[in-house]
């Protein structure tokens, strides 16, 4: 199979090892979600990535509410070489803030109890259009009032002091 993929983009047999070694090294090498924001927040996610010598095709973001959610929906995809270069798929819960994204990076605003779940960022390159991915859980936590505390009627013996 590999050998009529070189033969079919006339990658001599000489560059064969080369460039399936090129094409192997694209991985993703850090993905940044944090585990818990708040609600309401403002929250980055990142997808630190290495090409190798490959150039990117393109990097989408999905989203999936929980581990027994088969399907899972892209949300924000970006294509340096294809206009428009950002596109946003409104999904419930998820708010993309499209100016401040960019690349790998993604920032979703107001975040909301939908908003907790699953999200992948999935990276394809040119030519081969390898895919890779990565996926880490967060989760939203509601935001609580707290009170201060009132003392009413309180007595101190000094010898207990």
């Amino acid at each position: 199979m590999i050998n009529l993929f070189l033969e079919q983009y006339g990658i001599e047999e000489k560059n064969k090892d080369l460039y399936i070694k090129n094409v192997a090294s694209v991985k993703v090498v850090a993905l940044n979600v944090p585990s818990q924001v708040r609600k309401g927040s403002e929250v980055e996610l990142a997808c630190l990535y290495d090409l190798g010598n490959a150039s990117l095709y393109s990097l989408k973001w999905f989203y999936r509410a929980n581990d027994t959610d088969l399907d899972e929906q892209e949300f924000f995809r970006y294509t340096p070489t294809i206009h428009p270069v950002k596109q946003f798929f409104p999904l419930d819960g998820i708010n993309v803030n499209i100016n401040k994204s960019e690349g790998g990076r993604v920032v979703i605003v107001e975040t909301n109890g939908k908003t907790t779940g699953k999200y992948k960022c999935e990276i394809s390159i040119e030519g081969t259009f390898q895919t890779v991915a990565a996926e880490k859980l967060m989760t939203v936590l509601e935001e609580y009032v707290f009170k201060q505390p009132r003392f009413q009627n309180l007595f101190i013996n000094v010898n207990d002091v």
